[in-house]
């Protein structure tokens, strides 16, 4: 198998930067006219502005330096710059041998987050709690369609 690349969606991510453009447009509008309280406008501006610009560099970042959100090679799965639930933050590789299934944890409407990735490790009976051997990675801005990559993944464990 050749190794897939798996980047976030510049697209999928851009309703969140351009409301936080707004937010920070509306800021420097209200510190202009000298209207409302100034420390409001610039908090708004800080967190806003601030958030927004990091948020579109980490993600043209991540595009430009070619270094991709998740990498599914022959033998393992690479999470480059982001995190597992359940298995620490930043944990880079898992390995495929020590997987026993991968699902797709749809939107959760009521606690407003996106698809989720759920990694079932073997060996989750002998554990001394079954839930500690499962992990999650957030897939709902990756410019594949998440059912894809859950397929694509469980069909690479079967091989």
């Amino acid at each position: 198998m050749e190794e897939i690349k798996v980047y976030h969606s510049v697209w999928k991510r851009l309703p969140v930067i351009l409301i936080g453009f707004a937010f920070s447009a509306w800021a420097v509008f209200a510190l202009w006219q000298g209207r409302g309280q100034s420390w409001k406008s610039w908090l708004c501006l800080l967190l806003f502005g601030v958030g927004s610009l990091l948020y579109l560099y980490l993600t043209l970042k991540e595009r430009w330096s070619d270094k991709p959100y998740l990498t599914v090679t022959a033998k393992s799965l690479i999470v480059n710059n982001g995190y597992v639930f359940g298995r620490g933050w930043y944990m880079s590789e898992i390995d495929l041998a020590d997987v026993e299934h991968f699902e797709l944890v749809p939107r959760s409407i009521l606690h407003k987050r996106g698809p989720k990735l759920r990694i079932h490790y073997k060996g989750r009976m002998e554990a001394k709690y079954p839930t500690d051997l499962v992990g999650q990675i957030p897939v709902g801005d990756i410019d594949m369609k998440p059912q894809l990559l859950c397929d694509l993944l469980n069909e690479q464990l079967r091989s």
